[in-house]
């Protein structure tokens, strides 16, 4: 087997979005005869069933070292002490580059740049220790410190680096502040400079930055990411829960259309347009009153939580596996999926999509984001602008309709299957 070596701040943490992202590509790179190597914060269970070897080492940063102690401990309700043995270069190093960074960025953010120290460190006496090389390494962010100690490690060994941004580092709405936004777009170019291939995962993160750099736009590609399919209409395993059943488990009115929320609701991300549209619907008579429920699997911020739970159709059930969430949803009717109103959304499509696509369910898409909306119209999806109440009652409405006429829109088999994507990925020519 060909062998990978992947810098990944986030890699086997439950409930993390990045970590599923990489690790649904770790055992597509198994699939197609890699085998991979990792090296991943100290937050991150060590150990990977689709790895060889996990390396998991803390951030030098004291707060970020503070902070991955309590994840750790949060999830597995033990601390791991062996990482104390770093506490001498986290207070010699950790708690004056502290100071430096909230001087030079006005905070600390989510790039625990401290932890490239520590994963470049890791990558090196890796490399020098192993008998074979990897012919590729591999970075992918969430936080970008993974990109620099990539950099860092391919160039001391002449390797070739693949370098993944699951968000871009620049755009409008990027960066807490000024310096901020400034400091992500020269270490934007930083890696497009010491990569060999540069990934986005949208057309248009991609573009724009061939716009920004047009040196460097030989090495600047899209590929959608896809997800790993756990489960589809050919697995019995999801074959045997399809019997449509409420949250109580008793027989479902087939007259209710029910909708799945997968993750996390938070600031504009939220069902207010959704449900003035609903309450226009019921009230001229257009969709009966309670037939339709609402079910939103993940976190829910407190400021939304009080008023989404006051509906008696709204429910929010806590964050559950990702392969029980994806079991769940296959018992609904339809998924939903929303995105923020703001300027962000135009450069993203979120990771859950793509489990969306393989569950090959009718989607109710709420969205601001062109491409997104070009991808999910291949599966025949209900779509609406997320800032238009006109839309949003149009596709609520259809859906409903097409559920009631049991003529839901659900497509030819289309999914997003993470084993060719990452073929696409690793192609270095």
């Amino acid at each position: 087997m060909t062998a990978l070596l992947v810098f990944s701040y986030y890699s086997n943490f439950p409930g993390a979005c990045q970590a599923e992202w990489i690790d649904d590509k770790i055992r597509s790179f198994n699939h197609i005869n890699y085998n991979v190597d990792i090296i991943s914060s100290s937050c991150c269970n060590s150990t990977h069933n689709s790895c060889s070897r996990s390396i998991n080492v803390p951030s030098i940063s004291f707060f970020d070292f503070i902070d991955e102690l309590k994840l750790f401990y949060k999830r597995e309700g033990y601390i791991n002490f062996s990482n104390f043995i770093w506490l001498p270069a986290i207070l010699v190093i950790g708690l004056p580059l502290d100071l430096i960074i909230f001087l030079l960025l006005k905070g600390n953010g989510e790039g625990r740049w401290s932890w490239s120290l520590s994963a470049t460190f890791a990558g090196i006496i890796h490399l020098a220790s192993i008998p074979f090389k990897p012919k590729i390494i591999v970075s992918t962010g969430g936080p970008a410190s993974a990109h620099v100690a990539a950099i860092i490690s391919s160039k001391i060994f002449k390797l070739p680096l693949v370098a993944e941004f699951q968000d871009p580092l620049a755009g409008d709405g990027i960066g807490r502040n000024s310096r901020s936004k400034l400091f992500l777009q020269i270490l934007e170019k930083f890696i497009l400079l010491g990569a060999d291939k540069v990934v986005y995962v949208t057309q248009k993160a991609s573009s724009d930055a061939q716009v920004r750099y047009p040196r460097y736009s030989h090495k600047i590609t899209c590929v959608y990411p896809g997800a790993w399919i756990f489960y589809s209409k050919n697995n019995d395993e999801v074959e045997q829960s399809m019997e449509l059943r409420s949250n109580d488990g008793s027989p479902c009115n087939s007259n209710v259309l029910r909708i799945i929320h997968l993750g996390s609701l938070y600031s504009s991300r939220n069902f207010d347009l959704f449900f003035s549209s609903l309450d226009d619907l019921e009230a001229d008579g257009c969709i009966e009153r309670g037939c339709v429920k609402i079910l939103n699997l993940g976190h829910v911020s407190a400021n939304i939580f009080k008023s989404f739970t006051s509906r008696d159709y709204a429910s929010v059930q806590e964050p559950v596996t990702r392969r029980n969430a994806l079991r769940i949803a296959s018992n609904y009717d339809a998924l939903i999926l929303i995105q923020n109103t703001d300027s962000r959304s135009s450069l993203t499509i979120p990771y859950k999509t793509y489990d969306y696509l393989n569950l090959n369910k009718p989607i109710l898409g709420l969205l601001a984001n062109n491409e997104l909306h070009s991808l999910l119209s291949r599966s025949s999806s209900y779509l609406a602008d997320c800032r238009s109440k006109h839309e949003i009652k149009d596709a609520l409405l259809r859906l409903y309709l097409d559920h009631i006429h049991n003529n839901l829109r659900i497509p030819e088999r289309y999914s997003f299957d993470s084993i060719p994507q990452s073929i696409k990925f690793l192609k270095l020519d």
